[in-house]
């Protein structure tokens, strides 16, 4: 299945919205919240290898100062190799995924889910609901209520797990020395 089909945009929320927000939060993004975990894990992946980039310039630098320049590409060549793949191959492919999850997992279809069931809601509504109300002004509601929704998962996502991995990835990697 492609990717931006992980979370179907138009699955039915159960009941009503919610009146506090954690609850309309979970009622916003019910049924999307385990690609919402890959998401973070994939982002905190990401933010750990900010961490295993600092130790393996570090890795390449200690290897140099401690051989002679003669014979430091015949010593370190598997560290080199090894250094190489992860800025080549692991690198990109990782951070690749995080940005993928991020612009097309997640932003489009959480906004589209989000969006539909605040839609579907105010369909159930009766007619006296909107009989004292400027013409669009729910509508725009429900945008601003959607794209809201949305930024601050993939914000809370793009900003938190990768910060906090990189923060804890630090820590470990400071104490482990």
């Amino acid at each position: 299945m492609k990717p931006e089909r992980w979370i179907n945009p138009f699955e039915r929320a159960v009941g009503p919205p919610p009146q506090t927000l954690m609850a309309f939060l979970r009622w916003c993004l019910g049924g999307a919240m385990p690609v919402i975990g890959l998401g973070a894990f994939v982002s905190a992946l990401a933010g750990l290898l900010e961490v295993a980039t600092a130790l393996m310039l570090g890795w390449v630098i200690d290897a140099a100062i401690g051989s002679d320049m003669q014979s430091y590409f015949s010593t370190n060549l598997w560290l080199l190799v090894g250094v190489g793949a992860f800025f080549v191959i692991l690198r990109p492919v990782i951070l690749g995924l995080s940005g993928m999850f991020q612009g097309v997992v997640l932003g489009p279809a959480l906004n589209n889910l989000v969006l539909s069931r605040l839609h579907r809601h105010s369909l159930g509504q009766s007619v006296t609901f909107f009989d004292n109300d400027f013409a669009g002004r729910i509508a725009q509601k429900q945008m601003q209520g959607a794209r809201a929704t949305t930024d601050f998962v993939v914000d809370m996502i793009q900003t938190v797990a990768y910060a906090l991995a990189s923060l804890v990835g630090s820590v470990v990697s400071a104490a482990d020395d």
